[in-house]
């Protein structure tokens, strides 16, 4: 799986790869980035951010260096730099104390990161079944990928084939936890 980036389509839709479960069907928590670097001397880092929505990140309140959200880190300080998101932990007060955290991934609740109850997020996709609007059903979305102008779903079908579906909006119809509805370029599938 690949936790890198976002597939962002209309109406208040963004989502996020992770690969925690909790028990239920949604994750609790999401992957949101990772940690690159300190910046400067007082304990702000460098913060690659994996999402499309940044002013959401600048104002998570608490983010946890674990899938589980066991260990969490009080957001004291957030705002963008010329690249990434700055960050400000509370009890990181040094330049030491933040290269501790260099690569850390970070995750945040999924109910500080979703818009609004119609939020579907990348892990909730994964497994999830895609047809037309017709109802012909197409395959299982395994995987999905960023490669810059669209995602890209690897959806397997049931024959076992892979096919890689560029998830341009002209593509996708509609989006919801339960699947997606598509209008495929012709002779793709």
């Amino acid at each position: 799986m690949h936790p890198f980036l976002f597939l962002r389509q209309t109406k208040n839709l963004c989502f996020f790869l992770t690969l925690w479960y909790n028990g239920s069907m949604k994750q609790t928590y999401l992957e949101i980035g990772r940690i690159l670097s300190t910046h400067g001397l007082v304990g702000e880092v460098n913060f690659e951010h994996w999402g499309d929505d940044e002013k959401g990140a600048l104002s998570l309140k608490t983010v946890y260096t674990d899938p589980k959200g066991l260990r969490a880190l009080k957001v004291r300080r957030a705002r963008m730099g010329t690249k990434h998101i700055l960050f400000t932990f509370d009890g990181i007060d040094n330049v030491d104390a933040a290269a501790l955290l260099r690569m850390k991934t970070l995750w945040a609740r999924r109910e500080d990161l979703a818009k609004d109850d119609s939020t579907v997020f990348w892990a909730d996709l994964i497994g999830e079944e895609v047809r037309d609007e017709k109802g012909i059903v197409f395959g299982k979305i395994r995987d999905i990928y960023n490669r810059g102008a669209s995602d890209i779903w690897e959806i397997e079908t049931d024959k076992g084939e892979r096919i890689l579906f560029p998830a341009a909006p002209v593509f996708v119809k509609e989006v919801t936890c339960e699947g997606a509805v598509i209008a495929p370029p012709e002779g793709l599938f």
